[in-house]
C-alpha cells in the first residue's frame, strides 16, 4: 500500500493524498472481505464435519456402554 501512494505521490503529484488513500484502500478492503467470507465457509465446513464426528462418536459410545451393561 505504501508503495502505491509513493508511486502516485511521486508520478502523479496531482493526485491528493485523500485519494490515492482510496484508490489503494479500496481494493485491498475488498480483498479482505473477499478473504473473510471464504475462511468463514470454510470454517463452517469443518465445523459441521466435527459436529457429525461427536455425534458418531457418542452414539458409539452409548452402544458400547449398553453392551457393557449387558455383560454385566
Amino acid at each position: 500500500a505504501g508503495v502505491a501512494i509513493g508511486y502516485l505521490r511521486l508520478f502523479h503529484p496531482s493526485v491528493m493524498v485523500m485519494e490515492s488513500l482510496s484508490l489503494v484502500m479500496v481494493p485491498a478492503i475488498v480483498s479482505w472481505l473477499a478473504t473473510s467470507r471464504r475462511l468463514r465457509r470454510h470454517t463452517q465446513g469443518r465445523e459441521a464435519v466435527i459436529q457429525e464426528q461427536v455425534k458418531f462418536v457418542e452414539v458409539r459410545h452409548e452402544e458400547l456402554r449398553e453392551t457393557y451393561v449387558d455383560q454385566e
